[in-house]
């Protein structure tokens, strides 16, 4: 896109041919909260460039806008016993200063996925996904390399029971599709996580 509106063309313009002519848009795109990157990063790309694309939904008349949010818009949630997280869970980005900028900027870009709606009519689904593994995603290699680290350096904590529900990436796909067609999706948040409970000692052993 941008080659065919040339070299010099703004962000505003490469998103307004991006969605001309397009039924659904997934919003997926992010700065994660991976190590090494830069908390600074986050606000600016996850939330103002989701309202950036937006703009750009509403003025091309969008059917449907699905945004890919996170789990770490929430607070901690260690043991089964707090669970289910309901969609209706105060928000509050928590953790390190990367996972707290990377949660907030999730929160931010929601409320500008909402707005978009009472403002302009833009029908959208959020997902709020846990952590994706499978086939191309590479998440869960850095995270057993990461807690390999902290025990080499004798922080046991990193194998304490922290329980967690990843999702499989080819289930993630499948709640992008009913997202993007269900009827009764529209305008809805969703907690996107799977059955399975794992710890990070289960990780090692597998």
């Amino acid at each position: 896109i941008r080659t065919s509106l040339g070299a010099g063309a703004g962000p505003g313009a490469v998103l307004e041919q991006a969605t001309r002519d397009v039924d659904t848009v997934y919003h997926l795109a992010a700065v994660t909260a991976e190590i090494g990157k830069d908390p600074a990063t986050m606000v600016p790309v996850n939330a103002l460039g989701t309202r950036a694309l937006l703009a750009a939904c509403c003025n091309n008349g969008i059917r449907r806008f699905v945004f890919s949010s996170s789990v770490a818009v929430y607070s901690p949630h260690p043991l089964p016993r707090m669970w289910p997280i309901r969609e209706d869970t105060s928000l509050q980005p928590h953790g390190s200063e990367l996972l707290y900028s990377y949660g907030q900027s999730k929160i931010q870009a929601e409320s500008f996925v909402t707005e978009a709606h009472r403002a302009r009519g833009l029908d959208y689904v959020i997902l709020r996904a846990a952590m994706t593994y499978g086939p191309g995603i590479n998440y869960i290699e850095r995270f057993v390399w990461l807690t390999l680290r902290q025990v080499m350096l004798g922080r046991r904590a990193a194998l304490s029971r922290a329980y967690m529900q990843w999702i499989h990436v080819d289930d993630f796909v499948e709640a992008l599709l009913l997202a993007a067609d269900g009827p009764a999706a529209a305008n809805q948040i969703f907690v996107i996580a799977g059955e399975e409970v794992v710890t990070p000692l289960d990780v090692l052993d597998a």
